[in-house]
């Protein structure tokens, strides 16, 4: 009968964490719980040690009071204790089994059972030490809230008769059948007294023997006890199969009997007459010992292998980056560095975008004068910023870092601008490092088009030729030249045409110093004349001509003008 006192002792003093002395096993209390019932518990066949003391009992007991000579038997899921008790010599030995209260916030059981969760069970055997399984997980329920279950019979075993090269083991139970095979013969091998021969229910061993190779080889086929135990055993109307194992090629085969097997009973000793023959027993599974689901049983390759990625993940698919981060995206190693807002009169940001912290960099930027730099996170970080010809290097003695992120790096400044472009490059040393010396991946980016300079040679300049064809500043009126007394030129010449580009419409200054025929037209590109602009004879002086035209297409032309033999050019621009 269920021994009811026991459960109202367990419903009531289950409350707190219970750690048992002899295997460390601990568990919470839960008040989601159910309690299973234990009428008589074996180890070897053997009825377990103990008085039944249950962790929510608090008078003293021989169990307590004598440490390691008690039997404990305890619940798990997936490893995790939900519950034990000291097993009970007179029977109905009661375990709790905790369960999950669901609460988010109730960690202590957030790993405990759940409606039809399938509690496993183990029993440390104070005779030697050990901790056994329970082989015959059919004869415990699955779990199920405020539940008693009264379970009549379990049986644990250690270590049975174990064969070598195989691990085919098995307990002598008393009730147990002879299967004699009179001959065995296996294709490419020859039998000796090392190879095994195993009788099996559901890829359970329940017996073996070496190979006799005098013939009659008796297998030995283990049954239930009458009182439960062992339940995983034969039964009568049970039809057992059999393996066997070639020793010296570590190969197994399945048993062909010469005939119909018979069915198991108690005492039963059966002859297969004639010739018995066997065929290999193909396992699949992965053969590869690197791989992690290695299949050490498996013979037969069948291309399931797979291996621990970077994050050991096994079969996942993470690899390390360019950076060495395992299922990363480069960013972390990686930089960037372009141009930012430039101003001619003298300045010009440096722009950064950094994928892991910097302790030092060095680039070049060409087309300018450079006077220094400052500002920006840089100078935030304590860097140094030490400017060249166009090379810009920063720098820290105390080993500061300019923290991943983006933004202004620098702010540059020049007091010319010395070259048509202006541009980014890592130059012939250039670098962006981490504090460990660790060289980033660096992409640059960024071009100022400066245009054309000025007649003095200066871009964003103001200069430019008078009518007179000096080059003067670009605050000295046009017209001064005028007043002088070189009112004819010293040398034929032509000015470019101004606006320039132009639509519709543009003026050339051009000037002869001396009287003669003056032809003034308009190529393309092919040297083909488009339009004439003037052709008639002048006097020697200084003149100016507006051109117009609505039939040109946009492009670059030449303005030629031929005087006396001679002929000068401008290039112009026409704009739609």
């Amino acid at each position: 009968m269920i021994n009811l006192f026991k459960i109202l002792l367990l419903v009531g003093y289950v409350v707190s964490q219970n750690i048992n002395f002899e295997t460390g096993w601990s568990y919470s209390s839960s008040p989601a719980q159910s309690f299973y019932i234990f009428e008589n518990i074996q180890i070897d066949g053997e009825t377990a040690i103990g008085d039944g003391w249950a962790s929510s009992q608090t008078q003293g007991s021989l169990c307590i009071d004598n440490p390691y000579t008690c039997d404990v038997i305890g619940a798990f899921l997936d490893d995790v204790c939900v519950g034990w008790v000291y097993a009970d010599s007179d029977g109905y030995t009661t375990l709790p089994i905790m369960g999950s209260t669901q609460m988010p916030d109730d960690l202590s059981t957030s790993e405990y059972c759940i409606a039809g969760d399938q509690p496993t069970l183990k029993i440390y055997d104070s005779s030697n030490g050990t901790v056994l399984d329970l082989q015959a997980l059919e004869l415990v329920p699955v779990w199920q809230e405020n539940e008693v279950y009264e379970i009549q019979s379990i049986s644990f075993a250690n270590n049975g008769i174990i064969a070598d090269g195989t691990g085919w083991t098995y307990y002598q139970t008393s009730n147990q059948a002879f299967y004699l095979f009179e001959e065995l013969a296996i294709e490419g091998i020859e039998l000796d007294e090392l190879d095994l021969i195993g009788a099996f229910k559901n890829d359970v061993c329940v017996g073996w023997i070496n190979y006799d190779d005098d013939g009659f080889t008796a297998v030995p086929a283990m049954g239930s006890e009458s009182d439960g135990s062992y339940s995983f055993y034969m039964i009568d109307g049970d039809i057992p199969d059999f393996k066997f194992y070639d020793f010296s090629s570590e190969i197994y085969y399945n048993i062909l009997p010469s005939q119909d097997v018979d069915q198991w009973i108690n005492g039963g000793y059966f002859i297969l007459s004639g010739l018995s023959s066997g065929s290999p027993v193909v396992i699949d599974g992965c053969t590869d010992v690197n791989a992690c689901n290695f299949n050490p049983d498996a013979n037969n390759d069948d291309g399931s292998c797979l291996y621990d990625d970077c994050s050991g993940e096994c079969g996942g698919s993470a690899e390390f980056d360019d950076c060495d981060v395992c299922g990363g995206d480069n960013s972390t190693c990686s930089a960037t560095l372009s141009l930012g807002s430039f101003d001619s009169s003298g300045s010009l940001e440096i722009l950064y975008d950094f994928g892991g912290p910097v302790a030092g960099f060095q680039f070049d930027v060409t087309g300018l004068l450079f006077t220094g730099a400052s500002g920006g996170s840089a100078e935030l970080a304590g860097m140094e910023v030490s400017i060249g010809d166009q090379t810009i290097i920063g720098y820290s003695f105390n080993n500061n870092e300019i923290p991943a992120g983006s933004g202004l790096l620098t702010e540059l400044y020049f007091s010319q601008v010395s070259g048509p472009f202006t541009e980014i490059n890592q130059g012939m040393f250039g670098a962006i490092t981490n504090s460990e010396l660790n060289t980033y991946y660096v992409t640059y980016s960024g071009f100022i088009d400066h245009g054309e300079p000025d007649c003095s040679g200066q871009y964003y300049g103001d200069s430019y030729i008078d009518v007179c064809g000096e080059c003067v500043s670009g605050d000295t009126n046009p017209d001064d030249c005028l007043s002088s007394e070189l009112s004819i030129p010293t040398n034929f010449y032509i000015k470019q045409n101004y606006p320039n580009p132009f639509n519709p419409s543009t003026t050339v200054d051009y000037g002869i110093n001396e009287n003669g025929f003056v032809n003034i037209a308009v190529y393309n590109l092919n040297g083909k004349v488009v339009d004439t602009v003037f052709n008639a004879y002048q006097v020697a002086g200084n003149y100016s001509i507006k051109y117009h035209s609505n039939t040109l297409e946009s492009g670059i032309y030449f303005i030629k003008i031929s005087f006396n033999g001679f002929s000068k050019t401008v290039k112009a621009t026409f704009l739609k």
